[in-house]
């Protein structure tokens, strides 16, 4: 799972493995609720309905593996009931079957609107991540010595435009490092600063520069055999921004749906 600093969600992590399993990791949290919240979230799926969370915890964590199982129309279902008030949503997105990972994300939250009122507030997210083009590559940009900034070249021998991450001429990315165990560690990425100028996309048969966050305590390359991962998209409009869908009795809904690439490159550094 990505660590970069961001709020923490109610987080579905669907991932298909070779032998055709899906592994779905469920997180859930609520955050500046005066009192306990009480949820229900379930999934419709093309077999049926899975129940997946009936709890008032403020953190809940599971892992399951047959949740999503096969392409097809899915809707996720959540009910809530905070002292007195109920509100609910449905949202419905596809699985196309040939994704490596899914996201589902939904956060409730509580802020002030005015000095005495507050509002709730609902974020619903899906975030598709599709096996990148093998026209698009990550190549070493130097030596990769201990110390040096993570710098990798990026060059697209695709047809398409691709865009990053967050803004579309920035491509910052994630490292992992090989453990003792002979696992991978969790993915770091740095702070993102959604504040620099406007920079072009990456157009067919150019290349620019990946690193690691804007700002980031791993921007620099420790000893040992490292992965760095690259999200792209091809189109301006994933850039993790959520859209306004609607305004119930209690609560102001927000929601987005997007589709990723996922590269990976792994990397010797020596001291």
């Amino acid at each position: 799972m990505k660590n970069i600093l961001t709020f923490c969600p109610i987080l579905l992590f669907v991932y298909s493995t070779l032998c055709g399993q899906i592994k779905t990791n469920i997180e859930f949290s609520y955050s500046d609720f005066n009192s306990v919240v009480s949820a229900d979230i379930e999934l419709f799926t093309p077999d049926g309905k899975s129940k997946i969370y009936t709890d008032t915890l403020k953190h809940f964590k599971l892992t399951k593996s047959d949740i999503i199982t096969k392409e097809g129309e899915y809707t996720l279902s959540l009910k809530y009931d905070f002292k007195k008030t109920t509100d609910s949503l449905k949202y419905n997105f596809t699985i196309n079957g040939i994704e490596q990972e899914v996201f589902i994300q939904i956060r409730l939250h509580q802020d002030f609107i005015s000095k005495k009122v507050k509002q709730n507030l609902g974020y619903v997210s899906i975030e598709k991540i599709n096996k990148g083009s093998d026209s698009i590559r990550l190549e070493p940009a130097n030596l990769h010595r201990t110390g040096d900034q993570v710098l990798l070249k990026l060059t697209n021998n695709s047809k398409d435009t691709i865009y990053g991450e967050y803004l579309p001429g920035f491509f910052w990315g994630y490292i992992s490092y090989k453990l003792e165990t002979s696992e991978w560690s969790s993915l770091h990425g740095g702070k993102i600063d959604m504040n620099f100028n406007d920079v072009v996309p990456l157009a067919p048969d150019s290349t620019t520069l990946a690193y690691v966050g804007s700002f980031a305590e791993y921007k620099y390359f420790k000893t040992g055999l490292c992965k760095f991962q690259l999200l792209y998209s091809l189109s301006e409009s994933n850039n993790h921004s959520y859209k306004y869908r609607s305004k119930s009795s209690n609560t102001v809904w927000w929601t987005k749906t997007e589709q990723f690439y996922r590269l990976e490159k792994e990397i010797e550094v020596k001291k």
